[in-house]
């Protein structure tokens, strides 16, 4: 149900490789992600435009897909707010590697 209201709001995105090799959310805004509103240990670096992404899924097939979502994510927004839970350290990872940033911890 999630993923079919991101394809009707036109917040549901793929990558092609001759095919679709992954998926992510992303939208942009303000006060567009509820979560964000309290955060902990921690403060956005402004209040200005931002942009979310959420469940990146790769087929496993292609390398650095991942980073291809968030740096085109990047390119339409260069604020972007990005969580994800603790123990998804590919994510983590993936995080570091494209924006080097920690921000805060958010409770959900």
């Amino acid at each position: 149900e999630r993923i079919a209201n991101d394809i009707e709001n036109g917040n549901s995105y793929v990558c092609l490789n001759n095919k679709i090799i992954a998926t992510f959310f992303f939208v942009q805004g303000k006060d567009i992600e509820p979560t964000y509103a309290e955060i902990t240990n921690g403060s956005w670096i402004d209040d200005a435009l931002y942009g979310v992404i959420h469940r990146i899924a790769s087929d496993g097939t292609k390398r650095g897909v991942g980073s291809f979502c968030i740096n085109w994510a990047y390119e339409q927004c260069n604020h972007l707010r990005i969580d994800t839970h603790v123990d998804n350290l590919i994510m983590q990872n993936l995080l570091k590697k494209n924006l080097d940033l920690f921000i805060a911890v958010l409770f959900m």
